[in-house]
């Protein structure tokens, strides 16, 4: 089992380090459920070389229905930080319907080339939590960051166990 930090100060980042923590996901405003951190941010985070570095890619608060302006601004960020050297991406978009927006996730999948991809938690919202798991797969993202479809993971642990089981270990969840 890995172990990951959402952190959103370099305080915390050191901290993340010292503890041995394999992962942490960079973002800034975390009390708005997390949004792109600062260039600054990233590339000071990358000096602890002993973390996997994932960045949120998110350019506002709200829902996670995009227009194409915003996408264009994660696909810029999703650039920088593939040339600072993180590791990964956390990305989620959904239609109005709140089902995956597959043609956007596309778009940052493609700039994001070879780095991970992680689809956060606006597929807590998704209506049909099956079919997005098998659309999140498809699209080859190697992560899911989940709590069920519920307020906290414990809430939906029975809701994880049942998507950790239809995902075949086809991605981390």
């Amino acid at each position: 089992m890995k172990f990951e930090l959402c952190i959103d100060n370099i305080q915390s980042v050191q901290t993340a380090s010292k503890a041995k923590v394999d992962r942490v996901e960079l973002c800034s405003a975390l009390a708005a459920g997390g949004l792109t951190p600062s260039y600054g941010l990233i590339k000071q985070a990358l000096h602890f070389n002993n973390l996997s570095h994932h960045v949120m890619i998110r350019p506002r608060a709200g829902n996670f229905v995009f227009n194409q302006a915003e996408i264009e601004i994660m696909i810029n960020d999703i650039l920088i930080a593939k040339d600072l050297g993180v590791d990964g991406v956390v990305i989620g978009c959904l239609t109005e319907n709140n089902d995956i927006d597959i043609q956007a996730c596309k778009k940052l999948i493609s700039a994001a080339d070879s780095l991970e991809i992680t689809f956060h938690r606006a597929f807590d919202l998704c209506q049909n939590p099956k079919t997005a798991l098998a659309q999140i797969i498809d699209l080859g993202c190697t992560r899911l960051l989940t709590s069920g479809l519920k307020k906290t993971a414990w809430l939906g642990k029975e809701n994880i166990a049942q998507l950790v089981q239809q995902s075949n270990g086809r991605i981390q969840i």
